[in-house]
């Protein structure tokens, strides 16, 4: 145990690790393209209440992303989303409005974050399963979305959350097919 109610599988191991992705300005007809629909920026402080389960700079960083994305939470079909601690996940799916505040747990439990699930949500196996490469993991997170997103007709569009210190300056990025 390392803090309660944290244990050893609770917390992504630090790795090492690589990502690449290929950028382009140009259109194509390429089958397995994917836009930037929207990214926003938040940054934080570690100052919320006691008990108040949400990073402000994750709440500001989705608000970002939708807003230059013109999509709602509800048009999200798949996400990633920073889970270097198991709670980050549920903390996360709930900021992104994917979920009402205090029910991410249930949709987890019901199964509706499973990757055959009604929107899953780390269908890649997340940090706990990746490593958690610092300075990669967001890139890595973008790599998998693409992955899942061409393998499911109804991936329209994906939220990707990428975490930077304590939740302190996170960062939201939204994918659409083209």
């Amino acid at each position: 145990m390392f803090t309660s109610p944290l244990c050893l599988y609770d917390i992504s191991p630090l790795s090492d690790g690589s990502c690449a992705v290929l950028l382009s300005s140009e259109k194509t007809k390429s089958s397995r393209s994917l836009e930037i629909r929207g990214i926003g920026h938040g940054i934080g402080n570690l100052s919320n209440p006691p008990g108040d389960l949400s990073f402000s700079s994750s709440v500001t960083a989705f608000q970002g992303a939708y807003k230059e994305a013109n999509l709602k939470p509800e048009q999200i079909q798949i996400a990633e989303l920073h889970d270097a601690f198991t709670p980050f996940e549920l903390i996360g799916a709930e900021d992104a409005k994917l979920f009402p505040r205090g029910s991410a747990l249930r949709y987890v439990k019901e199964g509706k974050t499973h990757p055959e699930g009604q929107l899953p949500i780390n269908a890649s196996g997340g940090l706990k399963t990746r490593g958690h490469p610092v300075g990669v993991s967001g890139l890595a997170q973008i790599a998998e979305l693409q992955s899942w997103m061409f393998k499911k007709e109804r991936f329209q569009n994906g939220l990707a959350l990428s975490i930077g210190g304590l939740g302190v300056n996170n960062f939201a990025t939204i994918l659409s097919k083209v």
